[in-house]
C-alpha cells in the first residue's frame, strides 16, 4: 500500500481512579574438517546450463490422501499396491516403530481428546498432545483412515532437526575475547545454560576435563519418551551435541549445564518446560528444523519451535541459534514465467535447478555408492491456513539411456483456501546415487509474488542466492534471539561460504552476530583429524552462548533483550552494520567491560548507513533503564518515564484525545497485524484506575493494550468491533456506543505502572 495513504483516526482516553485490579499475568553439524567425510559437490556438466523440462498438463498426480502429505502417500500406496510391506514402508520414514511412522496430526482445537483416544483404540501410540496438534506413532495401514477422522485437518511426517554443527580450547576463547573476562573471575559462575541437541555420544568421557563434570540430562530415547539417564543421549555415532557443549564449555567453563535431546516440536516444546523449572538463563540450538511459517517469525501450529523461542524468552532465558549452513543450498526470488508454461524459470534457460550427489570431492560422473536420505522443501507467499495459490514441487532425476531428465517425485498438496492449506510442499526421499533438479509450477489460484527452496540437508543447488537464507528458527523475530552467522578461526575477517544469510522473508537483517567456526575440539579429534577442528553455524553459535552466559554474570539484571543488545553493541563491524552477512560483526567481549562498575541498561545497537537500502527498520535506542533492570523481555518504563525514542510514539494528550493520519511509516508490532498502519501511545498511571480507551476512524480499527511501554509488551487487553470480541481477563464492554463497527473499544482495571495503546486498523 502506498505510504500516500493515510488512515484518520481519533482516540479517546479516560479513567476512574481508585478501582484496583490485578493484571493478568501473561545449525548443522557440518562435517569435521579434515577427514574421509562426504561433502557435497556439484558437476559441472557441459551443456552450457540448459536444464528445461516438459511442460506439465494439469495437476499431476494429485496426492490420493488429499490430507496427508506426499511422503505418507507414497508409502501408503506403495502397500497398497503390494510393492512393499508395512514394515518396510515405514522404514523409508526417518521416525519410525515396527510398522508405524512418526506424523504429527494437525487438528481442529477442542478435538485433541477425540483424536487421542481414536488413535489409541486403533493400535497408534499418541505422544504429544497440544491444543492443535497430536504427534504420534501411526501405523502405515491406519494413516488414509485417520487422515478424515472428524477433527483432523492435515496429518505430515515429522522431519528430524538437522545439525548446523580440558587441554583441548578451541580459538573461539582468545578470538572473542573471553580470555579477559576469564582472567576477571568471570567464567559463567551462576549461570545455568541449555542445550538443546542431537546427539551426546562421548559425553561421559570428556565429563571433568573437556565437558562439565556435573551435568542434567533429559535423554529421549523416542518421541514423547525420555530419561533422565545421560547414557540415553549418547547416540552413538552421534557426537554434535557433545562439540556443541564443548565450544559453549570453553567459553564458560563454570556455568552449570543442562543437556536435552528432543526428536519433535513437541519434545522440544517439553524441553524448554523443563529448562524454565531449573532456572536456565541461556539456551543454545545448533539446529535447523523444516518450515513452519512465512519467515516472518510467526507461526499458526503450537509445537513450532518458533514458539519454543517465544516461551523461553519470555521466562527470561536469550536463545542463541546457528544461523543455519544452507546459504548454497537455498534459492528466493519471484516466481517468474515468462515462457507462460507454468514453471517456474531459474534463469533463462533453466527451469530447473540442478544438483548432484557427490561425496569424494572430485568432479565426474561416476558418483558413490550408496543412497542419501533428501528433504527439499518449497514455500512461498500466501496465508498459512487458507492458501488459495497452488504450488507443485517436482523431482527430476537423469536417465543414462534416454540421456533426459524424468519425472522421479511430486509433492502436490492441494492449496484451494481451506483452513489446513498451508503454502508449503515437501519432499522426503531416500535416493540412489545420481543427477537431479528440481522444478516448480504453479497450478492454480494466484501466482504468488516470491517464492522460497530448499535442500534440507544442504546438497549445493547450482541456482542458489545465498541471501535469504537463514534457517528456522534462526528466522525469529524475537528480540532475545541471536542468529549466529560463521566466520572461520583461521580468518575471523571473512565469511564461511555456506553460513545463512538474510535478510527474512520479510526484510528483517539477519544474522545478528558471527562467531567462531573450524574451531579446536576433543570432540571430533580422530587420526584423521588430531585436532578435532569441525565447521558449521554450529559450532559459532555455542560460542557466542558462552558469550551471553557471562554477560548474564557480569549482569544478572540483564534480560535476553538486554543480553542480545549488549552483545551486537560490542561486536566488531564488518562494513556497515546491520548487514545481512555480518549482522552487527564479529562477536567480541572487551577487557575493559568484565572490570567496570555495573552499567545501566545498554541502548539498542547503533546502525551505520548500509551501501545499498535495507528493508530493515532503521534502529532506535531503547529507553535509559530503571536502576535494577528488570527480568521481562523489555524494560519497564517508570511512571514518570517518557516514551521510547520511536517516531510511531505519542504520549496520551493532556485531555485525553489524540487525532492524527497514520501512514506506512508505523506498522503494528502484533503479528496477527503484519503490514498493518498503527499508531503507539504510551500511558502513565500514578495509581490503580478503571481506564476507558475508544478508537473511532474512517477505516476498520483493532486495539491493544499492551504492559509497559513498548512496542512488544504483553498485550492484556484487545478488541475489534465494540462490544463484541472483547478478549483478555481484564477486558470489559463500555457503556457508551461508538460511531460504527469500524471503531473499537476497550474498559480495563489497570494497577499503578505504565502501559501501552497501540491502535491500528484491521486490514492491511
Amino acid at each position: 500500500m502506498s505510504a500516500a495513504v493515510f488512515v484518520s483516526a481519533v482516540l479517546y482516553f479516560g479513567l476512574l481512579s481508585g478501582s484496583k485490579a490485578p493484571l493478568a499475568l501473561a545449525q548443522t553439524g557440518d562435517t569435521p574438517t579434515p577427514g574421509p567425510v562426504a561433502t557435497p559437490q556439484l558437476e559441472e556438466w557441459d551443456d552450457g546450463g540448459v536444464v528445461n523440462v516438459a511442460p506439465i498438463e494439469g495437476k499431476l498426480d494429485p496426492p490420493k490422501y488429499a490430507n496427508m502429505d506426499s511422503s505418507l502417500n507414497r508409502i501408503v500406496q506403495q502397500v497398497e499396491r503390494g510393492q512393499t510391506t508395512a514394515r518396510a514402508a515405514a522404514a523409508k520414514s526417518a521416525l519410525h516403530i515396527e510398522e508405524s511412522v512418526a506424523v504429527t496430526l494437525y487438528i481442529v482445537e477442542g478435538y485433541a481428546d477425540d483424536v487421542v483416544e481414536y488413535l489409541e483404540a486403533n493400535g497408534a501410540s499418541p505422544r504429544n498432545v497440544g491444543t492443535d496438534y497430536v504427534e504420534a506413532y501411526v501405523p502405515v495401514s491406519l494413516l488414509p483412515e485417520a487422515s478424515v477422522q472428524e477433527g483432523v485437518l492435515r496429518i505430515d511426517t515429522i522431519v528430524p532437526p538437522q545439525p548446523a554443527q580440558g587441554a583441548v580450547v578451541s580459538e573461539g576463547v582468545a578470538l572473542h575475547g573471553a580470555t579477559a573476562w576469564h582472567n576477571a573471575g568471570l567464567k559463567g559462575r551462576g549461570v545455568r545454560i541449555g542445550v538443546i541437541d542431537t546427539g551426546f555420544d562421548g559425553f561421559a568421557a570428556l565429563r571433568g576435563s573437556e565437558l562439565p563434570g556435573v551435568v542434567e540430562a533429559r535423554c529421549y530415547t523416542g518421541m514423547g519418551r525420555y530419561s533422565f539417564k545421560l547414557s540415553d543421549c549418547e547416540v552413538e555415532g552421534d557426537v554434535h551435541g557433545t562439540a556443541v557443549t564443548e565450544a559453549a564449555f570453553d567459553i564458560a567453563p563454570e556455568a552449570t549445564y543442562y543437556i536435552a535431546n528432543p526428536i519433535s516440536g513437541g519434545d522440544v516444546r517439553d524441553t524448554v518446560a523443563w529448562m524454565i523449572e531449573h532456572d536456565v538463563d541461556v539456551i543454545n540450538m545448533s539446529l535447523a528444523w523444516t518450515w513452519t511459517g512465512p519467515g516472518d517469525g510467526t507461526t499458526i501450529f503450537s509445537n513450532s519451535v518458533l514458539r519454543s523461542v517465544e516461551t523461553a524468552v519470555a521466562s527470561g532465558i536469550t536463545w542463541v541459534n546457528s544461523a543455519g549452513n544452507a546459504a548454497q543450498a537455498t534459492w528466493y526470488g519471484d516466481f517468474t514465467d515468462p515462457d507462460g508454461d507454468r514453471l517456474h524459470d531459474f534463469s533463462e534457460t533453466a527451469n530447473c535447478n540442478r544438483f548432484a550427489l557427490n561425496v569424494d570431492g572430485e568432479i565426474r560422473p561416476v558418483i558413490f555408492l550408496g543412497e542419501v536420505e533428501l528433504y527439499i522443501q518449497l514455500r512461498w507467499e500466501d496465508r498459512w491456513g487458507g492458501a488459495g495459490s497452488d504450488l507443485d514441487l517436482y523431482l527430476y532425476k537423469w536417465d543414462e539411456v534416454a540421456e533426459r531428465f524424468i519425472r522421479y517425485v511430486t509433492s502436490a498438496s492441494d492449496q484451494s483456501g481451506k483452513d489446513g492449506h498451508t503454502p508449503y510442499e515437501r519432499i522426503n526421499v531416500t535416493v540412489p546415487p545420481g543427477r537431479y533438479c528440481i522444478a516448480i509450477r504453479h497450478s492454480g489460484g494466484v501466482r504468488p509474488d516470491w517464492i522460497q527452496v530448499q535442500e534440507f540437508r544442504r546438497w549445493r543447488l547450482l541456482y542458489h542466492t545465498l541471501s535469504n537464507s537463514i534457517s528456522s528458527p534462526a528466522e525469529s523475530s524475537n528480540r532475545g534471539l541471536l542468529a549466529v552467522g560463521a566466520a572461520p578461526a583461521s580468518d575471523i575477517n571473512s565469511i564461511e561460504i555456506y553460513s545463512g544469510q538474510g535478510p527474512t522473508t520479510d526484510g528483517r537483517v539477519k544474522p545478528d552476530i558471527v562467531g567462531v567456526a573450524r574451531g579446536q575440539s576433543a570432540s571430533y579429534s580422530s587420526a584423521d583429524n588430531p585436532d578435532g577442528r569441525w565447521t558449521g553455524t554450529s559450532q559459532a553459535s555455542p560460542h557466542v552462548a558462552g558469550l551471553a552466559a557471562l554477560v548474564k554474570q557480569r549482569f544478572p539484571d540483564y534480560n535476553p533483550h538486554q543480553i542480545a543488545t549488549f552483545l551486537k553493541n560490542h561486536a566488531e563491524a564488518r562494513g556497515a552494520v546491520p548487514n545481512n552477512i555480518w549482522g552487527y560483526g564479529f562477536a567480541r567481549l572487551l577487557a575493559s567491560d568484565a572490570a567496570l562498575p555495573e552499567p545501566t541498561a545498554t541502548p539498542e545497537p547503533t546502525s551505520t548507513p548500509e551501501p545499498t537500502a535495507t528493508p530493515e527498520p532503521t534502529t532506535t535506542p531503547e529507553p535509559t533503564a530503571t536502576p535494577e533492570p528488570t527480568a521481562s523481555p523489555e524494560p519497564i518504563a517508570t511512571p514518570t518515564a517518557t516514551p521510547i525514542a520511536d517516531s510511531c510514539f505519542d504520549l496520551v494528550d493532556g485531555d485525553g484525545v489524540n487525532s492524527g493520519n497514520w501512514d506506512a511509516d508505523c506498522e503494528s508490532s502484533h503479528p496477527e497485524r503484519s503490514g498493518r498502519y498503527a499508531r503507539f501511545y504510551a500511558l502513565d498511571l500514578a495509581e490503580s484506575s478503571e481506564v476507558t480507551i475508544k478508537l473511532e476512524s474512517s477505516t476498520d480499527t483493532y486495539l491493544y493494550l499492551r504492559e509497559g511501554v513498548g512496542r512488544d509488551g504483553t498485550v492484556l487487553c484487545e478488541n475489534d468491533d465494540y462490544a463484541t470480541d472483547l478478549t483478555g481477563g481484564q477486558c470489559g464492554v463500555i457503556d457508551s456506543g461508538l460511531a460504527s463497527d469500524r471503531d473499537s473499544g476497550i474498559v480495563a482495571n489497570l494497577d499503578e505502572g505504565s502501559y501501552t495503546i497501540e491502535a491500528t486498523t484491521y486490514d492491511a
